[in-house]
């Protein structure tokens, strides 16, 4: 895949996004991506559009330590993300729950629905790297916040020297053949409460991309979002300094969220499509959190 094509891909992603939130339920499963194959070694790897200067928003410092009084376990509720734009809802309690934002599915989706193997919590596979468990709450900004069960939730992410599953592709340690490979992929269907926990590796990075994790959402067969996460600047730093991370090092082609291409986006993406992060006690890595909201 060229640099233009790539590039091209972002745009068609940021062009959709409000159709396929104002038609939410009524879409396609035709519309998933199915990648089979390899990726060309420049696809993700060269940078698209610069972003902001870096200095924006970003995570909190390199941690030191759990927060005062913390025993592990999950984190405290993540502030709400906001849309571009989205519905308000608004919950019982007073709070507000705001619809997620459209993002770009990348060059490395991978249909692995078909696969009954794939439904699974556990998705690192054993590769090297920080443990990082995450979840996701599933609401319906339009009834009140309310929880959205049964759905399925279909993540993916790199390893922690950058290289995707089910490709074939150039990084910093060369041309790697990961083709019939699965990890860091994985397939849930949200419980009582809406939610979905995955248990994986915190996620390396490559050249031209900030570290991030994509997510896709569907509603019985029909994909109702496609969307990404980055991870706090500052947790990236800290776990960067550590082994097997500081063999590739500071991500010097993307310093910081705010200068991402897919984050810089809008103004407002990266306060949208953030994760919640804090440290993990008792595994020695990370727990992360974040809420998806869906209008309708």
């Amino acid at each position: 895949m060229l640099r233009k094509e790539f590039i091209r891909r972002i745009a068609l992603g940021s062009a959709v996004a409000p159709l396929l939130l104002q038609q939410l339920g009524c879409s396609s499963e035709s519309g998933q991506s199915a990648a089979t194959g390899s990726a060309p070694a420049d696809s993700a790897r060269l940078a698209g559009r610069p972003g902001p200067p870096p200095g924006g928003p970003g995570g909190p410092p390199p941690p030191g330590g759990p927060p005062p009084g913390w025993q592990g376990g999950p984190p405290p509720p993540p502030p709400h993300h906001a849309s571009k734009p989205g519905p308000v809802g608004h919950a019982a309690d007073g709070s507000t729950c705001l619809a997620t934002p459209e993002l770009t599915g990348g060059p490395y989706p991978y249909d692995l629905s078909g696969q009954g193997a794939m439904t699974r919590r556990v998705i690192h596979e054993s590769r090297p790297g920080l443990p990082f468990q995450f979840t996701f709450t599933l609401v319906n900004t339009r009834q009140g916040c309310a929880a959205i069960p049964d759905a399925r939730i279909d993540v993916w992410h790199c390893d922690a020297d950058g290289y995707y599953s089910e490709y074939k592709e150039l990084g910093y340690l060369g041309t790697r053949d990961f083709t019939s490979q699965t990890f860091c992929r994985g397939i849930q269907r949200t419980d009582a409460h809406g939610q979905a926990t995955f248990e994986s590796i915190y996620p390396g990075w490559y050249e031209g991309r900030i570290t991030h994790v994509h997510f896709e959402v569907y509603i019985g067969k029909q994909k109702v979002l496609t969307s990404q996460l980055a991870l706090p600047d500052g947790i990236n730093a800290a776990v960067y300094a550590q082994a097997p991370y500081s063999k590739h090092g500071t991500n010097t082609s993307v310093r910081r969220n705010a200068a991402d291409m897919v984050f810089s986006e809008t103004p407002t993406t990266l306060a949208q499509a953030l994760f919640h992060v804090v440290p993990n006690a008792a595994t020695g890595g990370y727990t992360g959190s974040y809420t998806i909201g869906l209008p309708g």
